[in-house]
């Protein structure tokens, strides 16, 4: 008995983890925060890999959810550029410089 609740504490540990990696992922994903996902990916794969490893999931389960958060990944950088090339760029047309004519005298200095 001693022993089951020692593994299961221990175990839920791992769980919490890799969890919370993956909801946290999900969210920056959801957020539009792609390049934040992009460097969160490799640390929920480490979690995901320790918990299969360690039999808290079993390794097809790890594998599949590991490829389908890659493929969520993948999908949304492609569509992230997209958005940013419907707005258009404007040129801005560089200010000429106009050399002015030498101003005529006034009437009071004529005078």
């Amino acid at each position: 008995m001693r022993q089951n609740a020692t593994r299961n504490t221990r175990n839920a540990i791992v769980r919490v983890k890799y969890r919370a990696l993956i909801k946290q992922f999900l969210k920056l994903i959801d957020d539009k925060k792609i390049s934040d996902a992009a460097k969160l990916f490799p640390e929920m794969q480490k979690a995901i890999d320790l918990a299969a490893k360690k039999k808290v999931l079993e390794q097809n389960t790890a594998g599949r959810k590991k490829s389908r958060l890659a493929k969520l990944l993948t999908a949304s950088q492609k569509s992230a550029p997209a958005k940013k090339a419907e707005t258009p760029k404007v040129e801005i047309p560089k200010a000429e410089v106009k050399k002015e004519a030498p101003k005529e005298e006034t009437k009071k200095a004529e005078k």
